[in-house]
């Protein structure tokens, strides 16, 4: 399960955070842009979710935006979304819990891919099951 959330981190944090690309200086919130996202459209559509996924992994084109957020996500993962807007966050979890049940197989990847040494595990597991 822990790598489970680590993978959505990576992969969330592209889909759902897409946020995370235009991060504010330190201290601030990351910028808003993005929190209109329609997480469920990308979840829903496989073909648009593997454009983004490839993108996390490095293995593919990646759209503007996923781009800019792959930078970030390390940041996010070490932080458990410490600069993520109310928004950001719902949108993060609400990924993540849905690539928990449907594609462990994805969040396998991106977990290993963004923490192969399992450090950040256990608190950004902390932060996806919690409603803070």
């Amino acid at each position: 399960m822990r790598t489970c959330v680590l993978a959505v981190v990576a992969l969330v944090a592209l889909v759902a955070l897409v946020a995370l690309a235009a991060a504010s200086p330190a201290g601030e919130k990351y910028t808003n842009r993005y929190d209109h996202i329609d997480i469920d459209a990308i979840l829903a559509n496989k073909r648009t979710l593997r454009v983004y996924v490839n993108c996390l992994l490095e293995k593919g084109d990646c759209p503007p935006e996923a781009k800019e957020l792959r930078a970030h996500i390390p940041e996010a993962l070490h932080t458990a979304c410490a600069k993520c807007t109310s928004s950001q966050k719902n949108l993060l979890r609400k990924a993540i819990r849905y690539l928990r049940a449907h594609d462990r197989a994805t969040m396998e990847l991106i977990a290993k891919h963004y923490d192969p040494d399992n450090k950040y595990t256990k608190s950004f597991s902390d932060f996806i099951d919690s409603d803070n």
